[in-house]
Parts: C-alpha cells; sequence; structure tokens
C-alpha cells in the first residue's frame, strides 16, 4: 500500500472531518489523535453494505475499512479526495 491521506466531506452539520493519514504498511498515524480507533487500513468497499474488501489505487468515493481494537469496521463516509505522499522512515 502507498502512503495516503484520505479526506472526507462536510457533515451534516457542517464539520471537517479530520483525515486519516496513512503509512505504508496500512497503519493510521496521528494515533495521539485517534487512540487506536482506527489503526489500521485494511482496504476499502463501493458502500456500507459491502463485504468484498478491495486495494485500489484511488479510493474516491468508496469507504475506508480500518481494524480498531481488533475488530473491523467501514467509516461511515466515503472519501472525496486523498493525496500520495511519503512519510519519513516508511516503506513505498
Amino acid at each position: 500500500m502507498k502512503p495516503m491521506t484520505l479526506h472526507y466531506g462536510e457533515t451534516a452539520t457542517g464539520v471537517l472531518p479530520y483525515p486519516h493519514h496513512i503509512d505504508a504498511a496500512g497503519n493510521v498515524g496521528a494515533q495521539e489523535f485517534w487512540r487506536g480507533n482506527p489503526s489500521r487500513l485494511l482496504g476499502f468497499v463501493t458502500n456500507l453494505e459491502d463485504f468484498d474488501i478491495q486495494h485500489v489505487e484511488d479510493p474516491t468515493g468508496l469507504y475506508p475499512v480500518f481494524v480498531a481494537h481488533g475488530e473491523f469496521y467501514t467509516w461511515d463516509a466515503p472519501v472525496s479526495r486523498w493525496s500520495s505522499h511519503t512519510i519519513e522512515g516508511s516503506e513505498t
């Protein structure tokens, strides 16, 4: 997996959610904010009822599937945009 930052659109209350920074191993960065929820990205699904996790080049419009405290769950908002980047010390 390439390092990336996942961004989401505004919520119904007008809040812009904090992005997920993902390293090459799929780990979610900024754990001082997330505190293990989520801790790792598994992949993406096309909708909230989908269980076919995909690894894609462009996750725009897809829902991320994460691990948090040993359990899988789907983020309830699709990726609105993303950016690829290099994290110092990570494998690319």
